[in-house]
């Protein structure tokens, strides 16, 4: 097995790669299927319970795996009142899609290095994670997604996806709480009006 890590973008997205290694005791030739984790957190920190911990299970399924972890401020961040949240977050809508395109198209990119079938690229989200793969699966071959990324919508098309309790992507009204405003400026960004 290949294990290593690589940083993606400038604002702190990674991925780490649990690549199967061809072996001749199964099949020298053999292309294996991708599978790409993607944990949640709200947005605000990905959670390791949903990372290492399903990528090895998916490894010992014949899976190589990708535990892509899109850049956010933290959870230390939002606990600390002295933080300022007068700027836009680096885990808002869009820069949490754009770093998953750019994870799943460098993926594939390096299928045939790799020995990876680039048409089983499999996308696995988990509550925020869920939300983020189901905005991938709906916004790949969107226009505005592509001038973002500045790649080939197909680099970054899952072959499936998988959503295990997403999140849903709504603004939540009840801004008196504390977690409310936190989950509302991860997911939304400074401008938390509804008309958005």
């Amino acid at each position: 097995m290949k294990y290593f890590n690589k940083n993606f973008g400038d604002i702190g997205a990674s991925a780490t790669f649990y690549l199967q290694e061809a072996n001749k005791e199964i099949d020298i030739n053999r292309k294996s299927p991708v599978m790409i984790i993607v944990p949640g957190g709200a947005y605000m920190w990905t959670s390791w319970r949903e990372e290492e911990p399903i990528a090895l299970e998916f490894l010992s399924k014949g899976f190589s795996c990708v535990v892509a972890k899109y850049a956010t401020e933290g959870l230390e961040f939002f606990h600390d009142k002295n933080n300022d949240f007068s700027k836009e977050p680096v885990s808002s809508f869009p820069n949490p899609l754009m770093d998953l395109a750019r994870i799943i198209s460098y993926t594939r990119s390096k299928a045939e290095e790799w020995n990876l079938d680039p048409d089983s690229i499999n996308v696995l989200g988990f509550s925020a994670g869920g939300n983020l793969t189901a905005q991938i699966g709906t916004y790949w071959k969107k226009d505005w997604l592509q001038k973002l990324v500045k790649l080939d919508p197909e680099t970054y098309k899952p072959n499936s996806i998988a959503i295990s309790y997403g999140a849903s992507q709504t603004y939540i009204a009840d801004t008196k709480s504390e977690i409310s405003k936190l989950v509302n400026y991860a997911s939304l960004g400074h401008d938390q009006s509804i008309e958005r």
